[in-house]
C-alpha cells in the first residue's frame, strides 16, 4: 500500500448509529481493544502486522455484526439457514459515531490510489497461515468447516 498517496485521497464524514456484538461476560469492557493486538479477525493478523495496532470492530448492520462476531452461524442469503451459536450469551450494542473524515476502501479509486486490491481488503488470512508456498491449492473445498 503506498501511504504517500492517502493525502489525495477523498474522505467523507459519518454521523450514524453502528453496532458492537461481544459475549455478555465482556459487557463491563464493552469498547477495550486492548487484546486485539495479538488477536487475529478478519481483518487483522497479528503474526505479520508491523507494528501491531488495536482495532475496534462496528458494523453498520446489526445483522452483519452478529455474522462478524459469528454469533449467527449459517448464510445470510438463506435466512432460513441461520442458527445461533450454541452455550454463550452475546449483547448487540449500539453505538453513536461522529467521524470527521472517512475512507471508503471499497471504491476502485481508492484502491487503484493506494494501490491495494480487494484480496487485500477480505483476504483469508488464516487460510494464509495454514498454507505454504508449496501448498497447491486448485479450487474452492468442498463446505466451509473443511480445514487446509
Amino acid at each position: 500500500m503506498k501511504l504517500s498517496a492517502v493525502p489525495l485521497l477523498t474522505t467523507t464524514t459519518e454521523t450514524n448509529d453502528w453496532y458492537r456484538v461481544i459475549g455478555t461476560r465482556f459487557l463491563p469492557s464493552a469498547i477495550n481493544t486492548a487484546h486485539t493486538r495479538t488477536t487475529p479477525s478478519r481483518f487483522y493478523d497479528p503474526s505479520t502486522a508491523a507494528p501491531q495496532f488495536r482495532t475496534l470492530y462496528l458494523s453498520d448492520d446489526p445483522l452483519v455484526a452478529q455474522f462478524e462476531a459469528q454469533v449467527l452461524l449459517g448464510s445470510p442469503a438463506t435466512l432460513r439457514s441461520i442458527v445461533p451459536a450454541p452455550r454463550r450469551g452475546w449483547i448487540v450494542l449500539r453505538a453513536r459515531v461522529s467521524l470527521a473524515a472517512v475512507l471508503d476502501l471499497s471504491d476502485p479509486g481508492s484502491q487503484g490510489t493506494l494501490d491495494m486490491s480487494v484480496q487485500e481488503l477480505t483476504g483469508d488470512w488464516q487460510g494464509y497461515r495454514w498454507r505454504s508456498p508449496a501448498t497447491n491449492v486448485t479450487g474452492p473445498r468442498h463446505g466451509a468447516d473443511t480445514g487446509p
